[in-house]
C-alpha cells in the first residue's frame, strides 16, 4: 500500500498479487515444497480496516490463513474474510527490529494476565538471534532456549509446538467465555464455535495451580498435557460449545 499527499492510505489488488506471484515464484524455484499458511507485512502495516479486508480476501486466495502484525484493533485476534490476523506480543519488553547480538536474560514474561498484547507469537526479527561475531551464532541458541523454558513456568501461557496450534489456542483465549460458581467452571465456547476457521481443531489447554484439580467434565474429555512447578496444564477435547468441570 501507499499513501496519497494528504497521507491517505491508498491500496492497489494488483500490485498486491503481483508482490505475492513473485514471492512464490522464487519460493518454488528453490524446490521448497511446505505451504505457506502464515504472512507478516514487511515494514509497515496499513491501519485503515477496508485495506486490511481487501487484502485478507486476496491471501485467502493464495491458501494463506494467518495473519501476525502490529495490528491496532482492541482485541488479540480478529478474524477478517477467513484469514486469522492477530497481534504479536511485546510482553516483556520489546526488542528493536535491528537488534543484534541480543542477550534474552533481559526480557520479562511473554504472558501477562494484565497485559493487552498477550498473543500467539513473540514479536521478535531475524537479526535478533544473531551475533555480530557469525562464528558465535550457535551460541545463542542455548540463551534462547533457556528463556523460552523460563517462560515454560509462568502460569497461563504455555509453548505451543507450531504456529499452527498456538493460533488455535489463541482462538480460545480470545472467544471463551468463562465463568466459575463455587467448584464448577464452565467454558462458553459458542463464540469460538462461530469466528474459527475450517482448519480448527476442538482441543484447547488450560491450566490449574497446583491444589485444584480437574474432577470431571461434560462436554469433553481432559487429560494431563504439563506438568510445572506451581501448576499443571490440561487438554480438553470438546464435543460442543459447552463444557463443564468439577473442580477437586
Amino acid at each position: 500500500y501507499e499513501r496519497d499527499r494528504e497521507g491517505r492510505e491508498i491500496f492497489s489488488a494488483e500490485d498486491f498479487r503481483r508482490r505475492l506471484d513473485l514471492f512464490f515464484k522464487i519460493y518454488n524455484s528453490w524446490g521448497f515444497k511446505q505451504k505457506i499458511r502464515g504472512f507478516v507485512v514487511p515494514c509497515s502495516l496499513p491501519q485503515t480496516e477496508s485495506i486490511q479486508r481487501e487484502m485478507c480476501k486476496i491471501l485467502r486466495e493464495y491458501g494463506i490463513i494467518w495473519w501476525a502484525d502490529n495490528f491496532r484493533f482492541p482485541e488479540t485476534l480478529r478474524v477478517m474474510e477467513g484469514v486469522a490476523c492477530f497481534k504479536w506480543s511485546h510482553n516483556g519488553g520489546g526488542i528493536p527490529w535491528d537488534a543484534y547480538d541480543f542477550d534474552p536474560e533481559v526480557l520479562g514474561n511473554i504472558y501477562d494476565d494484565d497485559a493487552t498484547e498477550n498473543s500467539a507469537l513473540r514479536g521478535t526479527h531475524w537479526t535478533n538471534f544473531l551475533r555480530y561475531n557469525p562464528d558465535n551464532n550457535k551460541k545463542n541458541v542455548e540463551r534462547w532456549a533457556k528463556y523460552f523454558d523460563r517462560q515454560r513456568e509462568v502460569f497461563g501461557g504455555a509453548i505451543a509446538k507450531d504456529l499452527e496450534s498456538a493460533v488455535n489456542q489463541l482462538f480460545y483465549h480470545e472467544f471463551t467465555d468463562m465463568t466459575l460458581e463455587g467448584d464448577t467452571l464452565t467454558l462458553d465456547l459458542a463464540r469460538v464455535e462461530k469466528e474459527k476457521l475450517d482448519c480448527h481443531k476442538n482441543e484447547l489447554l488450560i491450566s490449574f495451580k497446583k491444589g485444584t484439580t480437574p474432577k470431571s467434565i461434560e462436554g469433553g474429555d481432559i487429560s494431563l498435557y504439563e506438568e510445572h512447578r506451581d501448576f499443571n496444564t490440561y487438554k480438553i477435547v470438546h464435543t460442543g460449545t459447552r463444557v463443564t468441570i468439577k473442580l477437586d
